[in-house]
Order: C-alpha cells, then sequence, then structure tokens
C-alpha cells in the first residue's frame, strides 16, 4: 500500500498473510505483557503447522488465532512498553532529598511542578503503534492529523483476500471505538449508494464515539472495501494538539490507529530583502558598566560589517546613550541581570538570524559571519545554531549527559566523543559552547534566556534550556577575538562575581544534581542542593 501524501508523514502498518509467517515477527506481546497461555499454544501451533509448507494459512487457522488474540489485553501491552521498556532504556540516577530547610522547600514545590507536567506531556504523547501479526486490516497506524472540530478520511483501511473469505463466510461485524473521547466515526452514506449494494447492511451509532456496521452473509469484495474507504472520523473537541485512539475490531482481532488533532501553525516568514548578510542578520549584546568594551565591540563590527544593525541592552547604574548608526540602545533597570538583557535584546531582532557576542569581545578578520551563516541556510542539514571558537579560551564541546530519577533529572557531566557534521569536517554537533553563536532567530526566541537567573550569571542555564529544542554545532572555521582585562571598570568587578548556588536553574530544569564543567573553565566542580 502506498502512502497518501495529503496527510503528511504517515506510519503504515502493512501486516502480510505469507506462507510460513511468524505470527511473532512483527510484536512479540511476551515481552510486553502478560499474554494468556492459550494465545501462546495457538501462535506457536499455527507456525508449527505452517513452518516451511507452501500452503497457505487457510481461515479456520485465522479464526482460531483471532479468537485466542480477542483475549490479549493491548492497553496492558501498551503501559508496559511505556512503564518498563523506555523507562528501563534510560540511564538512572538517585538523589537524595536535601536536608537544607530552604532547599528543602523548594524541592517540594519542584516535585509538584514535576507531576503536573508529566501529566501534560503525557497527554499530549504520541500515542504506539501496535502492529500485530496477521491482522485481518491493511490500515494506517499514525500519521493521520485533522484540524480541530474537521473531518478526515480513515485512510488506508483494506482487508486481506483469506481474511475476506472468513466474513464472507459469518455474518460479521465491523466496530470503531473512539478511545479518548476527542471525536465521532460516521460513513458516508450517499457517498456508498453511487458506488456498493447496501443490501442487508445495517449500521449503528452513526456519527457517535462508538460506530458498528453488521454484514450480511456473502457480502462482495467490493461493497466492504468501499464501506472502508468512506469511513470518516470528525473532531468534536475542541484542542490544538491532542491524540485521538481509534480501536477498530473485526473478526474479534483489534487494531489501534492514532490521529493527531492538530491545529495548523501559521509560518513566521522574514523577509531578508537584498539577501545580503546584513539583511539577514542582527548582531545583539548585553552591556553592564564597560562602555569602552562595548565601543569597542561596535567598531570593529562596522569595520567589517559597516551595515549591520546591532541592539544593545544596557543596565548600568547611570547609562550612556550610544549614539551610533545601525545601533539600537535600550536602558534596563540597574543590575537587571545578565539573561534579562539578552532576552530584550532578542526582543528586537527582526532578522531571520541572530547573532550574540560578549561585550568583551570583537570582530577581526577571521569573524567571517558569511561562513557561519552558510550552514544554517543549507536545506542539506538541520542546524539551528552554528557556535565558533572565542580567541583564548578553551573549547567547550560535548552532549550533556544525562540521567533520570525519581526526584528529578541528573546532568552528570558532558560526553566528549566527537560527533562530527556530515559535509563539515571542521564542525561538531554539541550541546554546549561559548558566548559566540549564530543562531535562527525563531529557535532562539523558543530557547530564550531565563530572566530568572541571578543576574551576573548566564550561561550554562541557557545551553540547558537549548536541550532539544536546537540542534546546533560547532565549528573552527570561524573565530572571535576576547580582551577584558584592561576595560573592566572597578564598578563593573564589584558585581561580576558572587558566591553561591543558582537554585532557580535546578528549578527551571527539574534537576536534582548538576556536576559542573571542570574547573578550568567556570572554577567550579560538584554542585547540587543538600
Amino acid at each position: 500500500m502506498a502512502a497518501i501524501p495529503v496527510y503528511g508523514h504517515i506510519f503504515i502498518c502493512l501486516v502480510m498473510f505469507v506462507s510460513g509467517f511468524s505470527i511473532s515477527s512483527i510484536f512479540n506481546f511476551s515481552h510486553f505483557s502478560r499474554v494468556p497461555s492459550s494465545v501462546k499454544t495457538a501462535s506457536r501451533d499455527i507456525e508449527t503447522q505452517h513452518a516451511g509448507s507452501d500452503d497457505p494459512l487457510s481461515s479456520v487457522d485465522l479464526k482460531r488465532y483471532y479468537e485466542d488474540q480477542s483475549l490479549v489485553d493491548d492497553s496492558e501491552t501498551e503501559e508496559s512498553y511505556r512503564t518498563t521498556i523506555i523507562k528501563n532504556s534510560r540511564q538512572k540516577c538517585y538523589c537524595s532529598e536535601p536536608k537544607n530547610p530552604e532547599y528543602r522547600e523548594q524541592y517540594n514545590r519542584r516535585m509538584k511542578e514535576a507531576k503536573v507536567l508529566e501529566r501534560e506531556d503525557r497527554r499530549r504523547e504520541e500515542p504506539l503503534a501496535i502492529c500485530k501479526s496477521m491482522s485481518p486490516l491493511n490500515y494506517v497506524g499514525i500519521g493521520l492529523k485533522v484540524e480541530p472540530l474537521q473531518m478526515v478520511p480513515i485512510a488506508g483501511l483494506s482487508v486481506h483476500r483469506v481474511a475476506m473469505e472468513m466474513i464472507r463466510e459469518h455474518p460479521t461485524e465491523l466496530v470503531i471505538r473512539c478511545l479518548n473521547g476527542m471525536g465521532t466515526v460516521h460513513v458516508k452514506t450517499q457517498e456508498l449508494l453511487k458506488t456498493a449494494d447496501l443490501s442487508d447492511v445495517t449500521y449503528s451509532g452513526n456519527s457517535t464515539g462508538e460506530f458498528s456496521i453488521h454484514f450480511p452473509l456473502a457480502v462482495s469484495t467490493d461493497t466492504f472495501q468501499s464501506i472502508l474507504d468512506n469511513l470518516w472520523y470528525e473532531s468534536t473537541m475542541y484542542d490544538i494538539d491532542a491524540w485521538e485512539k481509534l480501536e477498530i475490531t473485526l473478526l474479534k482481532f483489534k487494531i489501534h490507529l492514532a490521529i493527531h488533532i492538530k491545529r495548523v501553525v501559521l509560518p513566521d516568514l522574514f523577509d531578508t530583502k537584498s539577501g545580503s548578510v546584513v539583511d539577514k542578520v542582527t548582531l545583539i549584546t548585553k552591556t553592564f558598566e564597560r562602555y569602552p568594551a562595548v565601543h569597542r565591540l561596535i567598531d570593529s563590527v562596522h569595520k567589517f560589517y559597516p551595515d549591520m544593525k546591532i541592539v544593545v541592552a544596557d543596565d548600568s547604574e547611570n547609562p550612556v546613550k550610544i549614539e551610533r548608526e545601525n545601533v539600537r540602545h535600550y536602558f534596563m533597570p540597574f543590575r537587571e541581570g545578565y539573561f534579562a538583557g539578552r532576552n530584550l535584546a532578542l526582543s528586537q531582532v527582526r532578522t531571520k538570524f541572530a547573532v550574540y557576542v560578549d561585550d568583551d569581545m570583537f570582530f577581526t578578520d577571521e569573524t567571517k559571519l558569511e561562513v557561519m551563516l552558510e550552514k544554517l541556510e543549507n536545506p542539506e542539514r538541520q542546524i539551528d545554531l552554528v557556535a565558533a571558537p572565542v580567541q583564548g579560551f578553551d573549547e567547550i564541546e560535548g552532549m550533556f549527559d544525562i540521567a533520570y530519577g525519581d526526584d528529578g533529572i541528573c546532568i552528570l557531566g558532558m560526553k566528549r566523543e566527537r560527533i562530527y557534521v556530515p559535509g563539515y569536517p571542521q564542525c561538531i554537533y554539541g550541546e554546549m559552547f561559548l558566548n559566540f553563536f549564530m543562531a535562527k532567530t525563531n529557535v532562539l526566541k523558543s530557547v530564550g534566556f531565563d530572566p530568572g537567573s541571578p543576574p551576573n550569571r548566564g550561561h550554562t542555564e541557557f545551553w540547558l534550556d537549548a536541550v532539544g529544542k536546537s540542534q546546533s554545532v560547532f565549528c573552527t572555521d570561524v573565530n572571535i577575538a576576547h580582551e577584558h582585562k584592561q576595560l573592566n571598570t572597578e564598578k563593573y568587578l564589584k558585581y561580576r562575581h558572587t558566591k553561591g548556588l543558582n537554585t532557580h536553574m535546578f528549578f527551571q530544569n527539574n534537576l536534582c544534581y548538576y556536576f559542573y564543567l571542570p574547573k578550568r573553565f567556570f572554577g567550579r566542580s560538584l554542585t547540587t542542593p543538600q
């Protein structure tokens, strides 16, 4: 059966009837749930009988198998898979509950919020498509999509020849149930009357959540298929992102297929005008009590890109207006914070891409934005963010080593293996880098900069928030210069470093343990609320 393009990405469960076909070859239920011994026995008997045989399976064999399969609890199978297989495949960790009363109170609040989020995620989770062997029906297991309060055909249903022989020999009922209660099923009778003989075919529950069709003896294959072709699902509950699960029962054999109820997301396009770098990219930075540094940065950018738009967010105590061409300078309350400033600057970006740099960095002839931009625009690669080296700093690279516990998520450190980007031998995938990168504006806004972080902190927190949201790479074919010691003011140094644990980060990302990078990077090592 061919996929139907109009429904987007479609996963089709095609279960074939062939000689010597193994019942357990598609899905071995004994791995996931307690299957009645009669089902296992029947399966083994049929497999043994037909192993190595050229005789096709008979309708008698299938009838026996279908009757035994009706005893299998599919919901138990799915739940067992979710709670056992998926959970066991994850790396585990254990966190002790904090003893400090302040941390303990925050821990309790975090656990409460985490359970709320877990329930919300579970409700929107994509259902499993369990394809049982020897199904009488071919069907689209997952991939059907419908807008809220709209209709979609239940496409891809067809009955196998051997199963059709059984249907013709006995009065048969086809039952469709909407298990999640998000809609109804109906058959388009007017269309059917044009192509099919509906004599003695009756149905009940049309346009309800439990719809059944009763077929008489000797129903024709064309009539049966015509009815399948005219089955429709209608969303009746408004939800912009939900799943309906249909259970279809035929010859006592149950199959499940999922329909995604999803409101269309309107595009957010950017007019790149001439197509030049300066029309596609805006540079953003956050400054605090370091005007010589930020002016040096602006000078260096405009030396190589005279028309580049620059946005500066400034939370200095007595801000001095920066009157420069192609520079927008925004004042903030004193010490409003590093991330708050980055958010402000990002909110003013009107181009498709944004470059972030710290205010003590500056461009050189090796800071080539075109090289970074080419990777983001490459249609052959899904790249959302390109980071590059900062002169004078050790490279930070790798993937977060994440484990899961009952009390939250553990960050065990960084996995250092290099995963190279196909077509770019100078680039590797990663999840944390230094503060010089170019990114797609929409992706960067979806990650954001959490303003709840301490005013003078803001590095690891961003990269943790980007996990799973941005496909990021680090490339060595571009770099930026950095020097700050001569430009740091006394007031800047007064507020630059403060001790203490960023407990907000633990709450924000549901962390119960975090292992910071080696001391040579941040002067910190093992940290967790105690």
